[in-house]
């Protein structure tokens, strides 16, 4: 099983577009095939700051996810939101 973490901070001028951007990534995601998990948070303290948790069986399902029609047009949108760029990071469970 893989864990994905992926970190954005987002012009706050596109705040609001993005919560409803990744309010609709997560209910499009967690019904793929091979996601276990796909969890949505906002820090409280720098409301611009989106993390994505997801848990998915192997790197093919993660692959297929990202390659999807839905999640290409979805990094579209965001490339012209962030500051900069995302921080994701893969985790392997160990125990």
């Amino acid at each position: 099983m893989l864990t994905v973490i992926a970190n954005f901070t987002f012009n706050p001028n596109h705040t609001l577009e993005m919560h409803n951007l990744f309010l609709e990534i997560v209910n499009n995601s967690k019904n793929a095939s091979g996601c276990l998990d796909y969890k949505f948070y906002r820090n409280p303290d720098k409301t611009n700051n989106f993390v994505l948790i997801e848990r998915w069986k192997n790197k093919s399902f993660i692959d297929a996810h990202i390659s999807s029609e839905f999640i290409t047009n979805a990094r579209e949108k965001i490339k012209f939101a962030v500051l900069s760029p995302p921080q994701i990071t893969f985790l392997k469970e160990i125990a």
